[in-house]
């Protein structure tokens, strides 16, 4: 069966399969070229391995030289600033006079037109002056000419936000105040994975071969590799898989790392996406609802335009019951619409069905939400905290939200893997000869380096994720008791 221009055709050894089309020599020769179509054909046949088919096995990878990686973050390029001191007496600004506010930032300047929480408008009359040592002092007039207007004291309690609407200037006037933000570093680092096994001498002779289109020259190229391998690349990309999602970053606060290796080394570890997740876009819910979905993917849409971003694009990745929620509350709000849609009905005459699930969610100012399955939420052996009522994985229910959008030429989620001197370490393979080789191989391209009787296969990774701009994905957690 053809799927996305791969094929898998399970077969028995023969001649034809020789060491030039073995899928380890290819990795060895070509890993730039073949690492990303490898990914795409466990991404995308078996949908197991989502993140790294959307990653990887579409381009979106890059090489770095050294273990560890930092990028910034723009913060917004404006901000709210909250009252320093609190006025609990009079009429500020009565009668268009001046009245002082301390405020905890330096950021208004002269001519700024500020507005309260409640909506007044006055302007900063002055630059501002070094309060009680904390705090800033600001001189204010009421924008409005009504002499009886004045700022209310709930206004000016300690905490709340003004912000800056425009500025304004008499003739002849001096320039206005440019804010800037300084950018957040971020900084993660890339893990080694490894995974090893062995064939024995008289091990079954199945070999599974990868049929391989080119989608722009529409060749057909076809790589083998034993079929005990290709279990073992199986739960190879299922432990890449879920490094990605799940690891923990293992430096403390003075970078150092204390996780030692068999060999006294460190042992690295990166964030996955799950700890690169902006903290204040996790979100719990107990029954999920079209509106709890609207307003999450709303908050997430004012960040991505406050980054300069254009896409509400989003991809949430779910466990099974992930969809069920989401698809029972679609279904719910549904009801109070006029809904004409056939692909909820199937068959013909009087034999007819209703069925289907939604898989995409568009809200408002064209946020567009596209659900993607993640086995690994289900996985019952991994993830043993159960649902009280079901008694199936909690995580199941979850649903993690990634915008895949392209910031600066880039994508916000890219994977990240070690290069340098032409040593390509996304996917590395190889085998150790003992007593049998490895199909195909010949005592020419192989020296013999194990007393063992058959042969082993390694693997090894050297790859982390990056969310460029983490605070445009999100979390959302069913926290049923």
């Amino acid at each position: 069966m053809a799927f996305n221009s791969l094929q898998l055709i399970a077969q028995k050894w023969h001649s034809g399969l020789t060491d030039e089309t073995s899928l380890a020599n290819a990795l060895m020769i070509q890993p730039e070229t073949i690492s990303p179509i490898v990914a795409q054909l466990f991404g995308s046949y078996y949908e197991s391995y989502p993140l790294q088919f959307l990653t990887e096995g579409t381009g979106r990878s890059k090489g770095i030289a050294a273990r560890e990686y930092d990028w910034n973050v723009i913060g917004r390029l404006d901000k709210p600033i909250q009252v320093g001191k609190t006025i609990s007496s009079g009429s500020p600004g009565i009668g268009r006079s001046l009245f002082e506010v301390e405020f905890k930032d330096k950021w208004f300047a002269l001519g700024d037109i500020i507005v309260s929480p409640n909506g007044v408008q006055a302007r900063v009359q002055s630059d501002p002056e070094p309060g009680d040592g904390v705090n800033w002092k600001y001189k204010l007039q009421l924008a409005d000419p009504d002499p009886t207007k004045f700022m209310a004291l709930a206004d000016l309690v300690e905490g709340k936000k003004f912000s800056k609407y425009f500025s304004a200037f008499e003739e002849y006037s001096r320039g206005g105040n440019t804010t800037f933000t300084t950018p957040v570093k971020l900084r993660n680092q890339l893990t080694t994975m490894r995974k090893s096994y062995p064939i024995t001498g008289d091990a079954a002779s199945t070999v599974m071969t990868f049929q391989i289109r080119n989608p722009k020259t529409n060749k057909v190229s076809a790589f083998w590799c034993d079929w005990a391998e290709y279990l073992c690349m199986q739960q190879w990309y299922e432990e890449n898989e879920r490094s990605l999602w799940y690891s923990i970053y293992n430096r403390d606060s003075n970078g150092i790392i204390h996780l030692p290796g068999a060999n006294n080394r460190p042992v690295y570890i990166g964030a996955g996406v799950h700890q690169q997740i902006a903290p204040s876009n996790v979100r719990y819910y107990t029954e999920l609802t079209e509106t709890i979905m609207k307003d999450f993917l709303m908050d997430l849409s004012f960040n991505v335009t406050a980054f300069n971003g254009t896409s509400r694009k989003f991809v949430a990745f779910a466990g099974e019951y992930g969809f069920e929620q989401l698809d029972k509350a679609l279904r719910e709000s549904a009801q109070a619409w006029n809904l004409v849609d056939s692909k909820f009905v199937y068959g013909n005459g009087q034999e007819l069905g209703l069925g289907g699930q939604f898989t995409q969610y568009r809200g408002l100012n064209g946020t567009e939400l596209t659900l993607k399955h993640l086995p690994l939420y289900d996985n019952v052996d991994k993830n043993t905290k159960l649902h009280p009522d079901t008694k199936r994985p909690l995580e199941s229910y979850n649903i993690t939200v990634l915008d895949f959008a392209m910031y600066d030429g880039e994508s916000n989620v890219q994977m990240m893997h070690k290069q340098g001197d032409g040593n390509d370490r996304s996917m590395m393979m190889w085998y150790e000869a003992g007593s049998t080789l490895p199909k195909g191989a010949s005592e020419k391209t192989l020296l013999r380096s194990s007393d063992v009787d058959g042969y082993a296969v390694h693997f090894l990774a050297q790859k982390g994720i990056r969310i460029k701009n983490p605070t445009t994905c999100g979390r959302l957690i069913c926290n049923a008791a």
